[in-house]
């Protein structure tokens, strides 16, 4: 089961950021209790606090299931198979936004644009390295660790700051994979939502 079993809209909303975090919204409010029956801590709903070491441990989570959709969508590129590359990006967008709710940041806040000169931006490994570079400095605010004894409030301009910047330059990626604009981002995140709602009612 994949995106090319599940056909592209019939209409496109206005705000297509705004439907993109409606959809994942309901999507995670499904998988939250999955997760937590599951034996997994992702607390009682479904933004975290940003000064709670236990929400910071789910936001570095999230962190790594962006980077490492990041990477299966690099190795299909390396193999030349630019339609797997655009589905591991829309997985990475996925938990890119959901990294976002978790952590209280508004698709108002973001930036929703492919700039149609993507060669510009260098290759596509570079912008991936960027948009971990990005959440990893997001994560480096998160000083709560689990063998810290004494507790840090979170820089919270600061981890917001890369967080948004991370945001972007995933874009860059959607560039650099020769995507050419927010539509196209638009239709490989719905049909692979509608894969993720097939997983869910299947139990997958």
């Amino acid at each position: 089961m994949n995106i090319n079993n599940f056909a592209s809209p019939e209409e496109y909303p206005v705000d297509l950021l705004a439907d993109i975090f409606k959809k994942q919204q309901e999507l995670a409010e499904k998988y939250h209790p999955i997760e937590k029956a599951n034996g997994f801590i992702v607390g009682e709903g479904i933004q975290v606090g940003i000064h709670d070491k236990f929400g910071q441990h789910r936001i570095k989570d999230f962190c790594w299931r962006v980077t490492e959709e990041l990477m299966e969508s690099l190795e299909a590129a390396r193999a030349d198979d630019a339609e797997h590359c655009h589905e591991e990006l829309a997985d990475a967008l996925h938990f890119m936004v959901e990294l976002c709710l978790i952590s209280g940041v508004d698709h108002e806040e973001l930036e929703f644009v492919i700039e149609e000169d993507y060669a510009t931006y260098g290759n596509l490994q570079q912008c991936m390295t960027d948009t971990i570079y990005h959440m990893g400095l997001a994560c480096n605010c998160l000083k709560n660790k689990p063998w810290k004894q004494t507790q840090m409030l979170t820089d919270e301009p600061k981890f917001r700051f890369h967080l948004k910047e991370s945001f972007r330059r995933l874009m860059r990626c959607f560039s650099c994979a020769g995507i050419p604009d927010e539509e196209v981002v638009y239709d490989l995140y719905f049909r692979k939502n509608k894969v993720n709602q097939f997983r869910q009612d299947s139990k997958y």
